[in-house]
This record gives structure tokens, sequence and C-alpha cells, in this order.
């Protein structure tokens, strides 16, 4: 039996099954799109000429239902992590993909599984900008960016930011696949701003888009305009600052040769 199930009423006609929980947690009314080991699954739907995206928490791992315990928090599944901080966004004016369906069921003590169902967000992806924009016009989006981020870090949301986490769309830059360890706002403190700028540094190389010294300089620019009410620091020291936290997070030895400029 769902602990929790929610969907939007404007949606019952397109899925008359919908109040039925086995109905997301089950089965498969769409094109599977990707299927993980530890039984997450990205499903694509399409209904009256629209898109949706499924996603499906699979077997999580204790320690991530008792890390939300020890914030007071009760202990939910993945998907409605995710649920909980795009509201936030949402709500605090972030442009952000819209959740119209969720919910959960539990399995066993402290265990659940849950769904997310989300309307597809028209636009072009910001890596597939990143990779056909030359030199300056990576610098100028990278810029964009920075600026998008470091509005983030100054309202509290500190959880990493790649390129593919990323939509352009009637001009603004909207967040999609939220990261959901800590789905809600820190306190500003230099140090994670540091930490989540360097997390998103890595996983951004690591999905296959090298960021070197010049957008990275671009990137920081933006970020220092809108960071600039909270941390007034000067672009060289901002640098050495980023630098440093990419070496700690990368490892001295893999910190790419450009970014070190």
């Amino acid at each position: 039996m769902a602990e929790l199930l929610y969907i939007d009423q404007k949606l019952c006609p397109l899925f008359p099954e919908g109040g039925r929980p086995d109905f997301w947690l089950d089965g498969c009314p769409g094109t599977i799109i990707s299927q993980e080991a530890d039984g997450r699954e990205l499903i694509r739907i399409e209904a009256d000429g629209q898109t949706f995206f499924l996603k499906r928490s699979g077997r999580e791992s204790l320690w991530r239902h008792l890390r939300m315990l020890s914030f007071c928090c009760r202990p939910v599944s993945g998907a409605l992590r995710e649920v909980r901080i795009l509201r936030l966004l949402r709500r605090a004016g972030f442009a952000a993909m819209e959740p119209v369906a969720w919910g959960q069921e539990k399995t066993g003590f402290l265990q659940v599984r849950g769904f997310l169902l989300t309307r597809r967000v028209r636009g072009c992806e910001v890596t597939e900008l990143f990779e056909h924009h030359n030199e300056p016009g990576k610098s100028a989006l990278m810029e964009r960016v920075g600026r998008l981020v470091g509005q983030l870090h100054s309202q509290g949301f500190f959880h990493p930011v790649r390129l593919k986490d990323l939509i352009s769309a009637d001009g603004q830059l909207v967040l999609i696949d939220r990261e959901t360890s800590k789905p809600w706002r820190s306190l500003f403190l230099k140090r994670h701003c540091l930490a989540s700028i360097a997390r998103s540094y890595r996983r951004t190389v690591r999905d296959g888009h090298p960021l070197d010294g010049r957008v990275m300089s671009a990137y920081l620019k933006g970020y220092r305009s809108a960071v600039s009410g909270r941390w007034p620091v000067d672009q060289t020291t901002l640098e050495k600052a980023v630098l440093e936290a990419v070496r700690k997070e990368m490892g001295a030895c893999k910190c790419p040769a450009d970014l070190k400029r």
C-alpha cells in the first residue's frame, strides 16, 4: 500500500490508472531509457502530445535513511527527496523541472521505494550548446552558468550543478535532475561554496566536458557577480581558492594543467 500518492488532477484524463500506485511503481507506461543495477529506472512517456519522464528509485542503502534521521528528517525515497528540492527551488524563484506526480510505499523497516513524474523541459541541452560553441561562445555560456550557481549559493542551495543538469529554454537556464542527498537549504559559508564548485567541476569533467582555465575564469566571473552581496571577493582570490578546492576534490596529480594557468 502506498504511503503517499499525488497526481496533478489535470493529468488524470491522460493517466486513467494513475490513481493506482502499482501503475507507477511496477508498470511500464512508456519507453525505458535507462536501468541501473540498484533498480533505478528512467522511463519516457508520451501522452496526448506531451512528454513526461518517470523516475523510479531502486534499492537505497540504509545509511541514506539514517542520515535523514540525523538531520531530524523523516526518511523518504530518493524520488520524494527530489520532489522536495524541486519544490524548494521553484518557490525560491528558480526555473526547475516541474514535478506533476509522485509517491512511495514502504517495503520494510526504513525501506521505501518511490516514483517521480516530471514534465519535459522543452529547450536545448546546455551540454550540446557547450560542445558546438566556439571559444568566445563557450565563455559566454559558462558565465551564465556561473551566475546561476552564484544565485543558488546565495540562497543556500549548494547541490552540484553539472552542464548536463541544465536546459536552455526561453532565455533562461532550467535545472533538472537535482541531487537528493541533502534536500534542504544550508547556511551560506565560503567552504560550502568552494566545495560545491569543486564537486560540480569534477562531475562535469567526468561527464566528458573538459573545462579549461579560460571557461572557468568566465564561469567564476559570473559566479562572483551573483554572490557579491554575500561574499565580496576579487577575481584573482576566487580563482586561487577554487583551484585549491579542485585540487583537494580531484587530487593534485589529476588537476588539469590548463586549469592552473
